[in-house]
């Protein structure tokens, strides 16, 4: 049976003084790159950053220009060293982070579910996603993707969400029964070969 997410009330977006504007999404391990600059960026194909940028719904280009990106670790996951990035990260201008994945919130010390935004005392705001690698079963729950996009899209600038995000083809842009079979629903992925409904994170 699918669950159903709920949607949380998201906190509005106030900007004080000295923080950053842009959203810092934070990941795991880059298995591809040990750049920096290169954490969670929307390529490779099938990259965790790929399919984020799929499940929130922007373009790679709007993607890139609407969030920075920092994994807390090079190529192999190690807690130690994610628990001081995460303590570098806490001491830095960034006022929203997206902290992805069981792993990432437990470096920060947070124990809290996925689709859930807290706000600290000093409006620090921490909006936590599952990880997009692939792996994660919260992905597959039925308006997963389109919850993930009301909590993020308050505090990103100049990007254009699709209208109607339950409905539209995560693949192809197109509402059900156009493009996609007529039992495409959102939460199901269309396999990018045949375009027949699976169940999947992301393409």
């Amino acid at each position: 049976m699918s669950v159903r997410l709920h949607a949380a009330p998201v906190p509005a977006l106030r900007r004080p003084v000295g923080w950053s504007v842009k959203p810092l999404l934070v990941g795991e391990a880059n298995p591809y790159s040990r750049r920096p600059d290169d954490a969670l960026l929307p390529w490779p194909e099938g990259a965790s950053g790929h399919r984020l940028s799929r499940l929130l719904g922007l373009s790679a280009d709007d993607y890139v220009a609407a969030f920075e990106r920092r994994n807390l670790c090079g190529m192999v996951w190690d807690t130690r060293r994610a628990r001081e990035e995460a303590v570098r990260i806490e001491a830095g201008p960034h006022r929203v982070l997206v902290l992805l994945g069981s792993k990432v919130r437990a470096a920060f010390g947070v124990r809290r579910d996925p689709f859930t935004v807290d706000v600290t005392p000093t409006e620090r705001v921490y909006v936590h996603l599952p990880h997009p690698s692939g792996r994660s079963r919260e992905w597959h729950r039925v308006g997963a993707a389109a919850l993930a996009r009301r909590l993020v899209s308050p505090y990103i600038r100049d990007c254009e969400f699709p209208r109607y995000l339950e409905v539209v083809c995560p693949l192809c842009d197109a509402p059900p029964g156009e493009h996609c079979p007529p039992t495409q629903r959102y939460g199901m992925i269309p396999d990018r070969s045949t375009h027949t409904e699976r169940k999947l994170v992301c393409a």
